[in-house]
């Protein structure tokens, strides 16, 4: 390709004018691509009959050609050297910019993002327990967050907090915290090893059949948690592995000026995973994964006399699906199985479904599915634990470029090994987000929540609404 003098400084004219505009296109994954019209020249030929170009048409004669052999050289182009030069095109040096997202503070190689959210809104059942209470609500949420902007590897820092209070003093206020960081190496284009940390503050609830009942206020529960996975491949196959360590203590409750200990509720989660998959083509990796763990508790013997120590052991399969951005998708099913230490203590076992997806039918539409299965513990001394099923899906539909509709929808199964106890919660939710400018987001939600407890007397019904107000940097 040849650039005129013309051309090229009407290029670098309007690079002066409007700096990055060309880069701020975004690109089209449902769009056809558009192809490049042929070269003048080429054109011609396409054109001509028999392909034959209209200078070849219009030769010299044979007795002419001698007079034409030696032809003038055309002349050179000095006030632009690099005309002849075919240009690489420009590196993107910048990504493109939601004009409504938070642009952040830069602090040194890392990009901060803080940001504030309060809540108003009202709820039939603040406690979600049967005969609950209907109160006003309120709640606000200041969060910071941290990225880095280097050339390679990756770091986050996410540390946020929640306070939210009721009009109705019988109900149980719910504060929350959670700080977390995570760290990326990438060690080439094929291998990467994740590392991750992270605390977890919330108080009991009422609703949650492992607390204790008549206690005076809600005691605190803490958790850390930290992870180190590694994947890669060699090939077409996939390998990835992964160790966890997953710390819970749970403060003593008082109840009549009493100490309610549950010092015997302390446990310690050690496990590891690793995983084999093979790339049947660039999008899709069937997968085998095979996990073991340990849950250690504190005190070799419960409260009520029961070692409630386990081996956790589980099996599974699945496909991993990856064509950005139009779907990207897990599922697996398998089978996982508890041991506890104590004979006594029935095995938990069952049949397994984990997966997530996210899929944009339109450019506008965007559904989100997730799904997991797991054990959980039990204070209950009929009991050896519970088997969890969840499953939720959402739906996002961008009706203005500043405005979103969204919607979801899930239902979670929890069932209690050595009882016929079973408990399911299902959730219906509708809600918008209108965001007004880069600093300033507005969110109103309903949620309509209800729990369907084999157990008498124990269901409930749960109908909110919410009103938040998201002042970001």
């Amino acid at each position: 390709m040849r650039f005129s003098r013309l051309p090229l400084l009407g290029v670098l004219a309007a690079g002066l004018i409007a700096p990055g505009a060309a880069m701020a296109q975004e690109v089209n994954p449902w769009a056809v691509p558009e192809e490049e019209p042929a070269p003048a020249d080429d054109l011609a030929v396409i054109a001509a009959p028999n392909g034959v170009a209209p200078e070849a048409a219009t030769a010299e004669p044979a007795d002419n050609q001698s007079q034409s052999r030696v032809q003038a050289e055309p002349a050179v182009d000095t006030i632009d050297p690099l005309a002849d030069v075919v240009q690489a095109p420009l590196r993107k040096t910048s990504p493109d910019v939601d004009p409504y997202e938070a642009l952040g503070i830069r602090a040194g190689s890392f990009v901060l993002y803080p940001s504030l959210e309060t809540t108003a809104g009202y709820t039939t059942n603040g406690d979600d327990v049967a005969g609950g209470s209907e109160t006003a609500l309120g709640a606000v949420t200041p969060e910071l967050r941290a990225v880095s902007d280097w050339s390679r590897h990756e770091a986050t820092f996410l540390m946020r907090g929640t306070y939210e209070t009721y009009a109705d003093d019988s109900v149980q206020d719910k504060p929350t915290a959670d700080i977390e960081a995570t760290l990326r190496l990438d060690h080439s284009e094929e291998w990467t090893t994740d590392l991750a940390a992270a605390y977890h503050y919330r108080e009991q609830e009422i609703s949650d059949p492992n607390t204790p009942g008549g206690l005076d206020e809600p005691p605190p529960v803490h958790e850390f948690v930290t992870s180190a996975d590694m994947r890669g491949r060699f090939g077409r196959t996939v390998l990835e592995w992964g160790a966890l360590v997953d710390r819970t203590i749970y403060e003593d409750g008082t109840s009549g000026g009493m100490t309610v200990d549950q010092s015997d509720r302390d446990e310690t989660e050690i496990g590891g995973r690793l995983r084999y998959g093979f790339a049947v083509t660039d999008v899709t990796t069937p997968f085998v994964e095979a996990r073991v763990a340990r849950e250690q508790y504190d005190q070799k013997v419960d409260n009520n006399g029961f070692e409630r120590s386990a081996w956790i052991y589980g099996l599974r399969g699945g496909i991993s699906y990856q064509a950005w951005p139009v779907l990207t998708a897990e599922v697996a099913v398998g089978y996982a199985r508890a041991e506890p230490d104590d004979s006594a203590l029935s095995s938990l076992e069952t049949l397994t479904f984990d997966g997530w997806l996210t899929w944009m039918p339109t450019e506008l539409t965007t559904v989100k599915f997730n799904a997991y299965t797991d054990f959980s513990p039990t204070s209950d001394p009929a009991s050896s634990g519970s088997v969890v099923h969840d499953a939720s899906v959402d739906v996002a539909y961008d009706w203005r470029e500043n405005v979103t509709l969204s919607a979801l929808a899930g239902v979670n199964d929890e069932r209690f090994k050595g009882t016929d106890k079973e408990e399911t919660t299902y959730r219906l939710g509708a809600g918008a987000t209108w965001k007004l400018n880069r600093t300033m987001h507005l969110t109103g939600g309903y949620l309509h929540e209800w729990l369907d407890s084999s157990e008498p007397g124990e269901d409930y019904s749960a109908d909110s609404i919410r009103l938040t107000l998201r002042l970001q940097r």
